[in-house]
């Protein structure tokens, strides 16, 4: 039966945000890429392109290898956000008014960590017209 959607989910995107909040996304992403710091998409973003249920997101989640989390919000806060907080084991989170990016670089209970083959398995896919990278297989759902 590969006719299930479940066979061959058609990639979606989340509901889209509100124009605000869609231009700190594209900003935020823009900086990052002009910094050339790499990162992944995931959280709603990835569940709507692997399973093609588009819902509504409160926020964009991106991942970064731990090394790289303070580099990532030095450009953001040079350039994109109003504030930060940092939780040193896992999440950062970069804030604009009511919008908010996680820069995840750790599961919650600190034993994933982001890793190279998050990088080097990921796929380009496009999020609110800029270039962006999925972690293969759903990693980051």
């Amino acid at each position: 039966m590969d006719n299930l959607l479940l066979d061959n989910p058609r990639p979606a995107a989340p509901i889209a945000p509100i124009p605000r909040r869609r231009e700190f996304y594209v900003a935020a992403l823009g900086k990052l890429d002009e910094e050339n710091i790499p990162y992944v998409v995931g959280g709603g973003y990835a569940m709507a392109h692997y399973t093609g249920i588009a819902r509504n997101t409160k926020d964009l989640d991106i991942f970064r290898k731990p090394s790289d989390h303070k580099r990532v919000l030095e450009v953001m806060e040079r350039r994109v956000i109003e504030r930060s907080i940092f939780y040193p084991f896992w999440i950062a989170k970069a804030l604009c008014g009511e919008s908010f990016i996680d820069i995840l670089y750790n599961s919650g209970n600190g034993l994933c960590p982001v890793d190279d083959d998050w990088f080097k398995y990921a796929s380009n896919f496009e999020i609110h017209g800029t270039l962006a990278a999925l972690p293969a297989g759903g990693a980051a759902l």
